[in-house]
């Protein structure tokens, strides 16, 4: 290196650290500044559209498990209401053939008879 050198003047006036210091200067931060903090901020602006992507996902996701729940709901609902039209329904037609066995005993005069059981094998 000739003395009018900008690395051999650094190097005879500020040492090793100045040399250090002028080389991060000049040569080190342009190459950070132009090439790998753009690609950092750029990597770190996909991964927020990505994450905002999937929130927008998941939020779309929960809205529509809400309305199958809703929709779930709604048939229960309507199920149980005809389960117990149908209990009412059978209760009645028990009463009702319960009434029509006694009416028939009542006028062939026909004795009541005692249902007959199963015993239990033991």
């Amino acid at each position: 290196m000739s003395v009018s050198d900008p690395l051999a003047l650094v190097w005879q006036q500020y040492g090793f650290w100045g040399f250090l210091g002028y080389v991060a200067v000049r040569e080190v931060w342009p190459f950070v500044r132009d090439r790998v903090w753009p690609a950092r901020v750029r990597k770190a602006h996909q991964e927020q559209e990505r994450l905002n992507r999937l929130e927008e996902r998941q939020i779309v996701a929960i809205e529509e498990m809400g309305k199958s729940v809703h929709a779930m709901a709604q048939a229960i609902t309507t199920n149980n209401e005809r389960l117990s039209q149908l209990i009412a329904a059978q209760s009645v037609h028990g009463q009702e053939t319960s009434n029509a066995i006694a009416l028939m005993r009542e006028r062939t005069g026909s004795p009541e008879k005692k249902r007959r059981t199963m015993k239990r094998s033991e």
